[in-house]
């Protein structure tokens, strides 16, 4: 397959991971060879043309190591942008994609062996170099957020890779459906419909790093007053002194940002209506 074709398309790795009806249709029919015109994912090419395929009896100067450089820089840029089009259009699976691009990465440095010969070293040398590049490119990105522990590890030996601040893990959560009804009936008075779906509110109980702010619209009294109650009634995990930071990533306050050094002195609602609909709907979540 040229690898300009590769590119033509979005990859089977973006399509399984986005598109549930074609994979129903790869499993119903059995086949290996839907799409075959689609590559696994905007890298394949390294292995098939630079790893296990050397071409190296041109570079034999300077001059022809620069162009091969250049050429090297060109494909592997396509493809970032290929790769990092496809994790952005994603609703689902953004770490499962990510961390099966980067292990692949990892696997195509352990490919390449040593070798004597100058001019093939000079063309390892060079692969390794552009694949590094992209994996630096992944974590110092906001993407570097959906890294595996495993991958996350591995990366920081060449690179500074954040922890990611997680959201609150709830000791049992709601079906979406029974989640998203509670949301509508509860939520509208506190959180802006238009910024924040009943989804993205769903993410700020599944231990997930952030992708999208809840834009609290009612201000930083009833907020404090809600949190508060997700520990109290145990609906959450212990965050350990960590409540505060993780609602400062997670949320807005009337689409503004809040610091979590704002919420330590603040106090709860004292309005006995949005008290009551925020402990309705805690209590309804432990159900």
């Amino acid at each position: 397959m040229e690898e300009n074709k590769s590119q033509d398309n979005f990859s089977k790795l973006f399509k399984k991971h986005n598109d549930s009806n074609y994979v129903r249709h790869l499993y119903a029919n059995r086949r290996d060879n839907i799409d075959k015109d689609l590559v696994t994912h905007p890298f394949v090419f390294i292995k098939n043309h630079f790893v296990e395929s050397i071409n190296c009896d041109e570079l034999n100067s300077f001059d022809s190591l620069l162009y091969f450089k250049k050429e090297i820089d060109s494909k592997f840029n396509n493809a970032y942008n290929c790769f990092e089009l496809e994790f952005s259009l994603l609703t689902t699976g953004k770490s499962t994609y990510l961390n099966k691009v980067i292990n692949y990465l990892f696997e195509c440095i352990q490919a390449i062996p040593n070798n004597q010969y100058k001019q093939i070293e000079y063309h390892n040398s060079i692969v390794i170099y552009a694949i590094m590049e992209i994996l630096k490119k992944i974590s110092t990105s906001h993407i570097h957020l959906h890294i595996n522990r495993t991958n996350r590890k591995r990366l920081t030996k060449w690179y500074h890779v954040e922890e990611p601040i997680l959201s609150f893990e709830s000791v049992m959560i709601p079906s979406d459906k029974r989640f998203q009804t509670l949301y509508y009936k509860y939520m509208p008075s506190f959180i802006n419909q238009n910024h924040s779906d009943w989804y993205t509110f769903k993410t700020l109980f599944l231990g997930k790093p952030l992708e999208k702010k809840i834009d609290w619209k009612d201000g930083k009294a009833s907020l404090y007053y809600f949190i508060k109650l997700l520990i109290s009634s145990k609906v959450i995990t212990n965050p350990k002194n960590k409540h505060w930071q993780i609602t400062a990533e997670f949320f807005l306050v009337k689409n503004e940002t809040i610091a979590a050094s704002d919420m330590l002195n603040q106090k709860p609602t004292a309005d006995k209506r949005k008290r009551a609909k925020l402990e309705k709907f805690v209590d309804l979540l432990n159900w």
